[in-house]
């Protein structure tokens, strides 16, 4: 049998927000029906020791949020009008304007109405500054079904093929970037015939075959910088992750030896399958690297060695001096 009387709690109560607050002084008359009587208050109750078990979060369940959760429920359904019926119960209440804001671009990126939709530079500026975020604060971890339809329909009305003289919104590659499409990217830079003649573009290929894992692309794209554009180079092989540990050897190295020498250090280091120059290539880069190879593959031909003594003295002697360490 229940008792007709029992002695308030001893030290604490809790709120219905989980604070914790004195715990009352008047007695606790519980009925047979669980209804505990206090001080004039009357509050239903299953035990007065889980109290908080019972608690409900009355923001989170507050009508106004109930509404928010069923516009962002909408928004990832691509419900349009759902999502506008909340909006207008949400919108006299001041407390809500950024989620009205936030829900609005999401609706921009489903129904692209706007004119700047029409120029595809403007466009993907405006995604990446504005609608992206509102997107990731409204419906964090579903954003991307918004982007994606959004920045495929600006891809189907670029043409394919665009010059890539710089890394510019308006390229396909960017947006297939923006699209965490890393071989795709790289595939839409490849279209322009004459990518590898800048070496920002190069430095953006990179980056994005590094990220795509497509190794033999990446060390292609390494050979070409080291070759033509060695400050470009030095930069980007600077912050690889994927070139730290070679990067910072080379570092130690003899620092008479010049940013060309870097990929057939790279071949008799650490036997990489680097592209081969072809035959005509005249660079001095170029020449090394042949060499490299053949000395990687035949390192006690005592004619390969004079050779690269005459072609880089400071590269041989780094050589020798791994080799030496080596074999101890």
């Amino acid at each position: 049998m229940l008792p007709t009387h029992i002695p308030p709690p001893t030290a604490t109560n809790l709120d219905l927000f989980g604070s914790l607050i004195a715990a009352p002084t008047a007695a606790c008359a519980v009925d047979d029906g669980g209804v505990e009587v206090a001080a004039g208050v009357v509050e239903v109750v299953t035990s007065c020791a889980t109290v908080s078990d019972a608690q409900r979060d009355l923001f989170r369940d507050s009508p106004a949020e109930i509404i928010a959760n069923t516009a962002r429920r909408a928004l990832c359904e691509l419900a349009v009008e759902r999502v506008r019926q909340c909006l207008v119960e949400l919108r006299p209440l001041p407390a809500y304007a950024q989620f009205i804001a936030d829900c609005d671009a999401c609706l921009e990126l489903i129904e692209r109405r706007d004119p700047r939709w029409r120029d595809v530079a403007l466009a993907v500026a405006w995604v990446e500054s504005e609608l992206s975020p509102a997107a990731e604060r409204c419906v964090p971890g579903n954003a991307p079904q918004l982007l994606r339809p959004a920045l495929m329909a600006l891809l189907q009305t670029m043409p394919p093929v665009q010059d890539t003289a710089g890394r510019h919104r308006a390229h396909p590659a960017y947006l297939w970037q923006l699209l965490r499409e890393p071989t795709q990217a790289a595939s839409a830079i490849e279209a322009d015939a004459r990518w590898r003649e800048h070496p920002g573009t190069l430095v953006w290929h990179a980056e994005l075959c590094e990220q795509a894992g497509l190794n033999q692309r990446a060390l292609a794209d390494v050979v070409e910088l080291c070759l033509s554009w060695p400050a470009q180079a030095e930069q980007w092989l600077g912050s690889s992750p994927a070139w730290a540990r070679r990067w910072s050897a080379w570092c130690d190295l003899d620092d008479a030896l010049p940013m060309h020498a870097f990929p057939a250090w790279a071949c008799l280091r650490h036997t990489n399958e680097l592209p081969m120059p072809e035959a005509g290539d005249a660079r001095p880069g170029a020449a090394l690297l042949r060499l490299a190879d053949q000395l990687a593959r035949d390192p006690a031909d005592l004619a390969l060695r004079k050779a690269l003594q005459r072609h880089s003295p400071a590269l041989l002697s780094a050589y020798l001096a791994a080799r030496s360490a080596r074999d101890r």
